[in-house]
């Protein structure tokens, strides 16, 4: 019984992550769309976003963006390109590429990819 409540919740999980994407996608293409069919359809995406986010909450897990916030080695996100950068320098979180997960209680259900970029000054 048990190992079955592992592969529906891996399911899920994968599902909400590729929603998650699906998202991301489905915004970036309604910029090349003109303005009419862009408010339709980009409140048509609200509404799935919305959906999506209180199924996550039922199963008792949130997205977490972290885009925009400062990058340290204790953020719970891998960045792709860390190596691009020195030591010294301040980052923030450019975008994400993968979410996090937390689970109700904030514990780290999915590790997010993010890219890095320079701190403004």
């Amino acid at each position: 019984m048990e190992k079955a409540k592992q592969e529906q919740r891996e399911a899920f999980l994968h599902l909400a992550i590729e929603s998650w994407r699906f998202v991301r996608v489905f915004k970036k293409a309604l910029r090349d769309i003109d303005e009419k069919k862009q408010k339709r359809y980009a409140g048509r995406l609200d509404w799935y976003e919305k959906q999506l986010g209180e199924a996550m909450e039922k199963f008792g897990c949130q997205f977490v963006d972290l885009t925009g916030k400062p990058y340290d080695t204790g953020v719970a996100a891998t960045p792709l390109n860390l190596n691009d950068f020195k030591a010294e320098e301040s980052l923030v979180i450019d975008y994400m590429m993968e979410p996090t997960i937390l689970d109700g209680d904030g514990r780290i259900v999915q590790i997010g990819t993010v890219m890095l970029r320079r701190a403004e000054k």
